[in-house]
């Protein structure tokens, strides 16, 4: 299942462990470099010759991959403030945890994100907006992925201000249907996964 979701990339062109990737593009941006390094990452090669024909001259540069093979296949689970609370809870870690072990970490949290959306059934089934309300008055919607009837994840790469990010995801919980977010955090190797709900939210605040 790993392997249908994340589709194996066609790359230019690779000669003594050098990864080419080939571009034309009006200009070389942090995304090309991102993408090249992915590709990179998931055949273990440790330079990235990265060529742009689309500009007024040839321009490239070289990108290091400096996350070793190994390292990607050794993620901390930082689980002290997960909790599982219904059987489609444990059935979204085990599978985050397939993810990990077929793809190791540092790739894009997108990626995961994606594969997490398929095995819960696609956007068409995963994929809702929800409404936005203070109290009678409606606010708007907001774009939820949910893995169970009240119940969404969240996929985020974070390496800081993770505080105020769980602010206002207890925000979102506080102006929405929702009982229960889990909120995932791919912090390069250390995997942070914290369980934010509505009735705690409700005990703290009495």
């Amino acid at each position: 299942l790993c392997n249908r979701v994340l589709a194996i990339p066609l790359v230019d062109l690779v000669v003594n462990q050098m990864l080419y990737e080939l571009k034309v593009a009006a200009t070389l941006v942090s995304e090309h470099d991102t993408q090249a390094l992915h590709y990179a990452m998931l055949q273990n090669i440790r330079l990235v010759k990265l060529i742009n024909f689309g500009e007024s001259k040839v321009r490239g540069k070289v990108l290091p991959n400096a996350v070793r093979f190994e390292e990607r296949f050794r993620p901390m689970l930082r689980k002290s403030g997960c909790r599982i609370l219904t059987p489609n809870c444990e059935r979204l870690l085990n599978h985050l945890k397939s993810l990990l072990h077929d793809w190791g970490t540092h790739l894009s949290s997108q990626l995961y994100n994606e594969a997490l959306v398929h095995h819960f059934g696609g956007e068409a089934h995963c994929v809702q907006r929800v409404g936005l309300n203070d109290g009678d008055r409606v606010l708007g919607t907001h774009r939820v992925q949910f893995y169970s009837d009240d119940q969404a994840f969240i996929v985020t790469s974070l390496q800081r201000d993770q505080a105020a990010y769980r602010s206002h995801l207890n925000t979102l919980l506080a102006h929405t249907n929702l009982n229960t977010i889990q909120w995932i955090n791919l912090n390069r190797a250390r995997i942070e996964l914290t369980t934010l709900e509505k009735s705690r939210m409700k005990l703290a605040e009495e």
